[in-house]
């Protein structure tokens, strides 16, 4: 049958994707701690192999990286890169970016980000919260 075919195809590509799994995991740790050299090295081995329905979530989790780094910079790039290849973005993505916003102190692009995060996906308290972050590092508690 045409549903049993599709079930041992989906059970093959998971058993395939479980080999990744280490390489996933090992780039989640990366991204904790702000390790975006390694993230990236871990997203470049997997890329390939991911499961369409996860391409989002693994760009985010470079994306994660950058942020716990304050790497504003790599986020823009990799947001860049997102869009280079037609990746689904959602409200993570953003929120990603702004919080290396917020960490780098650049409360301009941490308000700019918020304002594409708003207009895309409506208001987000938690985004919200980061871009006051990020006016109190940036020393300008007024724009708060």
């Amino acid at each position: 049958s045409v549903a049993g075919q599709q079930g041992r195809a989906t059970t093959s590509r998971q058993q395939h994707w479980e080999q990744y799994r280490p390489y996933w995991d090992h780039m989640n740790q990366m991204s904790e701690v702000g390790d975006v050299r390694s993230a990236e090295q871990s997203f470049n081995l997997i890329v390939d192999d991911v499961p369409s329905q996860m391409t989002t979530m693994l760009y985010n989790t470079v994306l994660k990286a950058c942020a716990n780094s304050g790497d504003l910079k790599r986020a823009v790039e990799w947001r860049g890169r997102m869009d280079e290849t037609s990746v689904r973005v959602n409200s993570k993505t953003f929120g990603k970016i702004i919080e290396a916003a917020a960490k780098d102190a650049d409360a301009d692009e941490a308000m700019r980000w918020f304002g594409n995060l708003e207009a895309d996906f409506g208001s987000n308290e938690v985004a919200a919260t980061i871009v006051l972050d990020a006016c109190a590092r940036a020393g300008r508690p007024e724009d708060a």
